[in-house]
């Protein structure tokens, strides 16, 4: 559907930086949460804590930079990718 944003946030830095993109974004918006995540904890970055940082939608988020492999994941598959990546 043209104009329909997606997003599925992995950790607090995702959640609450997509969420205010979400929110001031003119476009219809789904937020998917991952309910499995409601029990991980995470730290909250100082550039999230910033009260005017928001997350820009569309750009994607390098979790661990690598040099042989590119692995592609979204909400709590993410996590599987990292410890793959060990």
């Amino acid at each position: 559907m043209p104009g329909l944003v997606v997003l599925a946030p992995y950790d607090c830095d995702d959640a609450k930086s997509l969420l205010k993109a979400a929110v001031r974004n003119p476009n219809p918006v789904v937020f998917l949460e991952n309910e499995i995540l409601y029990s991980e904890s995470f730290e909250l970055s100082a550039e999230v804590r910033d009260p005017n940082y928001v997350a820009p939608i569309g750009k994607a988020k390098i979790m661990r930079k690598g040099e042989h492999v590119t692995i592609i994941a979204f909400s709590k598959m993410v996590d599987y990718s990292l410890k793959a990546a060990e």
